[in-house]
């Protein structure tokens, strides 16, 4: 394989182990071999389980870089965001003693973070959907108050004209008018001979 211009970058040291991300320029791969010899797995048998792993054998590849000692060596490595992903999958039971406490808390830490994942974006789409019938009914309130006010605006512009429009002579005309109080409405009752 022909080696290309790339940066290596030391992401960490793992029981004495530099685990190091390998970048191109545009993708970053991170060799799976330093890992392996910090974890005190086997790194045929990981690279094995990669190979017919239904999603990381797609993303696996051989890249030429600078190991350890300096020199080209041929890597197997995994794009950057798949690290993760297959760290996972490692049984803690099959790493170094001293290993298998962080590979589980590791996990444990995934488990947490994917549950929050998915249960907080439940619970965004649910927040979302309350916010938006709120904000429908309201509109619906405001278009409610909108047509009144239209109409009530529409009266007092009908009212306006009509004053607008009053001549004096009618504005003194009806202010001679009197009103002549009536009592309330009584029943009365006639006898059929007062009809």
């Amino acid at each position: 394989m022909k080696k290309e211009e790339q940066k290596i970058l030391r992401l960490a040291k793992v029981n004495n182990q530099n685990i190091v991300v390998v970048e191109n320029g545009v993708d970053k791969f991170v060799p799976i071999k330093p890992i392996c010899d910090a974890l005190g797995i086997a790194t045929n048998k990981q690279i094995e389980k990669i190979k017919e792993h239904p999603i990381l054998s797609s993303t696996a590849t051989l890249r030429v870089s600078v190991g350890a000692d300096g020199k080209d060596r041929e890597m197997f490595v995994l794009p950057y965001e798949y690290i993760f992903g297959w760290l996972f999958t490692i049984d803690s039971r099959n790493v170094k003693p001293e290993a298998a406490e962080t590979v589980l808390k590791y996990q444990i830490q995934c488990y947490h973070i994917l549950y929050d994942h998915f249960i907080m974006k439940a619970k965004f789409e649910q927040w979302k959907l309350e916010e938006i019938i709120k904000i429908n009914d309201l509109r619906s309130v405001a278009r409610f108050e909108f047509k009144e006010c239209k109409n009530k605006l529409s009266q007092l512009n009908g009212q306006e004209r009509d004053v607008i429009s009053t001549p004096f002579e009618q504005w003194s005309f009806d202010q001679r008018q009197y009103t002549i109080p009536f009592p309330e409405n009584k029943k009365v009752e006639l006898n059929q001979e007062e009809a």
